[in-house]
């Protein structure tokens, strides 16, 4: 049972991070930095893309994963891994440290530790 406390925590984790990270990107466009308005709309567009991501990825693992819920347990996984891999691999392509890589590791280890425990 410990690891399953562990699991959860890390997926609660793994949500926390791009939420920091769209609040952060989208408290710099509105302050208007930056010199294109186009840049800026997709700034914001793509700040809100993670918080809400991280958003649902932190309810879901506290209040579901938690609770040995296994839809929220499917759920978790895909995001991490679908939209993990899409960010990682845009983040690539423009030649940025790739930053969802940790996210990605601290979630996907959560989800691995939490498997046993809500699919027994």
């Amino acid at each position: 049972m410990p690891w399953f406390r562990i699991g959860w925590l890390l997926c609660a984790a793994a949500g926390l991070f791009p939420m920091v990270m769209g609040s952060f990107w989208m408290t710099k466009t509105l302050m208007g930095e930056g010199t294109d308005t186009t840049v800026l709309g997709l700034y914001q567009i793509g700040s809100a893309n993670l918080v809400a991501t991280g958003a649902s990825i932190t309810t879901l693992s506290v209040f579901g994963i938690r609770r040995g819920l296994r839809w929220c347990h499917v759920y978790v996984g895909v995001v991490l891994l679908v939209i993990g891999i899409n960010d990682l691999l845009a983040a690539l392509s423009f030649d940025y440290f790739p930053m969802p890589i940790f996210p990605m590791l601290l979630g996907g280890t959560g989800w691995a530790l939490c498997f046993r425990s809500v699919w027994r």
